[in-house]
């Protein structure tokens, strides 16, 4: 065990940047991180839990109150970890608060995705922190996910997985006729916040990167779009990343017409990267548990990686 994983009976500070949850839900989230070894903490409690169900994923608070919550979370210096409870909608307004405070003395593991992506990327890029791409507190605690992605996620913010490694299969030309080994930082995350970032103070920065891609509750159709959208920057900025690797798209769909919209919008993309002589190496993972995923697996947002005879490796021996 080093210093740079949690120990049993570290406090963390549980968050909701995002939407809301009710305090039936809370309640659960702190018996399942104190079985699981862990002294869970919910600033301003009082003030932001749902006292009935809302239909609505707008979040319930103000981005003013949610931020207070975060900021506290972030910059205090008794807790090892930033773990948010769930994603939903929101993140993005708490951005502009953010790059009004200095970055904390202290580093700290903070796990979240989905709409949690635009937090990430100010972390990643502005202060340098490494995420964990992986599942929230609402998830685990009312076993919407797989018993293996519960041991994944802990296995790795205890220290005891050492290395991260997925399959993946080459999409594009480019991805099968790459020379070894392709390294470099990954970023990215959920496809439809990310494209939100574009064109302001929080877009992501992908240059000479790994972009992870994924999203849920996209039609093929959207997703084409959003994809367009980012050969179209690609073509604009001239600054590529070194390789594209995308998650999983279809978490949930039982429909195969939708299914096969979204395959098709991945082949296209493949397609266009070619056509638009877009020489970047286009990866997806097999299992499609990377992202929204019942059976959801860890990804260091931050992290070096590289990809080499169709595996992609992430050593996770330092977390903050």
């Amino acid at each position: 065990m080093t210093k740079n994983f949690l120990q049993k009976g570290d406090l963390i500070d549980i968050v909701c940047p995002a939407s809301s949850v009710s305090e039936s839900d809370l309640k659960k989230i702190k018996f399942f991180l104190t079985q699981n070894g862990l002294k869970a903490r919910f600033y301003m409690e009082d003030q932001l839990l749902l006292k009935k169900k809302q239909a609505s994923l707008f979040p319930a608070f103000s981005a003013k109150k949610r931020f207070e919550q975060l900021q506290f979370a972030l910059e205090n210096n008794d807790s090892k970890a930033v773990w948010c409870m769930r994603g939903g909608y929101g993140s993005f307004e708490l951005i502009s608060l953010l790059e009004k405070i200095s970055k904390p003395s202290l580093s700290k593991i903070f796990i979240g995705f989905s709409d949690i992506t635009s937090l990430a990327i100010f972390l990643q890029q502005k202060w340098g922190w490494k995420i964990i791409y992986g599942p929230m507190l609402t998830q685990l605690a009312s076993d919407k996910v797989t018993t293996s992605a519960k041991k994944a996620i802990f296995d790795l913010i205890f220290g005891k997985n050492s290395e991260l490694n997925y399959e993946v299969s080459c999409l594009s030309d480019a991805s099968a006729g790459f020379k070894n080994k392709i390294e470099g930082k990954i970023i990215g995350g959920c496809l439809s916040v990310l494209a939100c970032s574009f064109a302001t103070s929080n877009e992501i920065s992908y240059k000479d990167k790994l972009l992870f891609l994924e999203d849920i509750d996209e039609s093929g159709e959207k997703i084409d779009r959003y994809f367009t959208q980012l050969i179209q920057v690609f073509l604009t900025s001239k600054n590529l990343p070194k390789a594209l690797l995308l998650g999983n798209f279809s978490q949930g769909v039982t429909i195969p017409a939708k299914k096969k919209n979204i395959d098709f919008a991945i082949e296209k993309f493949a397609k266009n990267l070619q056509e638009n002589k877009l020489e970047i190496p286009l990866f997806q993972e097999k299992s499609n548990c990377l992202g929204h995923a019942k059976n959801i697996m860890p990804l260091l947002i931050g992290g070096e990686a590289k990809i080499a005879n169709n595996i992609l490796t992430q050593k996770s021996v330092c977390i903050f």
